[in-house]
């Protein structure tokens, strides 16, 4: 079984703010849909007490995936009035 955790914070000393269960059975990308989306439900709430940040663990108690791991941003870079994209 999976367990996501919602959290205060980035690193793993970061406090959990909501423990979630999931079934191993589902693929580890519906987790992670599943894991933002509920992060993203919860945002409207009061700011101090909402999560900014998630990690899935697995069984194990070892981080499988969290919001860290997404792929790089990308932003509009422009120089001597040429445009071109940077990995952030």
């Amino acid at each position: 079984m999976y367990t996501i955790e919602l959290t205060r914070g980035m690193g793993w000393d970061a406090p959990v703010v909501e423990v979630h269960s999931v079934k191993q059975t589902i693929h580890i990308v519906d987790v992670e849909r599943r894991a933002q989306a509920l992060l993203n439900a919860i945002r409207p709430t009061s700011p101090r007490e909402r999560p900014t940040n998630y990690r899935i663990l697995d069984p194990l108690g070892r981080c499988v995936r969290s919001n860290l791991d997404a792929a790089p941003t990308r932003s509009l870079l422009r120089q001597a009035g040429r445009t071109s994209w940077v990995s952030v």
